[in-house]
């Protein structure tokens, strides 16, 4: 099983830069989408609210599990790679 946890606010880890690269990576590999990485321009505070801000913004309106599962599934191997060449984030 793999777990991908979004921090974006800094309250489990000082991760900000990773969990930004890897949710903007996530979303322009899986649509094509560029990301507004001010996560404080965004109405919600949760990653899964900004996800789906994201995605009405542009006009993307696959079924939320769909969306997530993809978004999450492209996130864990950007992390496994993100993290094979350059460790664990501090």
């Amino acid at each position: 099983m793999q777990m991908v946890a979004f921090d974006i606010d800094d309250t489990l880890a000082n991760s900000t830069e990773f969990d930004s690269r890897l949710l903007v990576g996530a979303v322009r590999s899986v649509y094509g989408i560029e990301v507004n990485d001010d996560w404080f321009s965004y109405r919600s505070v949760t990653d899964s609210g900004i996800l789906e801000e994201i995605m009405y913004k542009a006009g993307v309106r696959p079924e939320r599990v769909l969306v997530h599962a993809r978004v999450r599934r492209i996130s864990a191997g950007l992390a496994a790679g993100y993290i094979g060449d350059r460790g664990v984030p501090s």
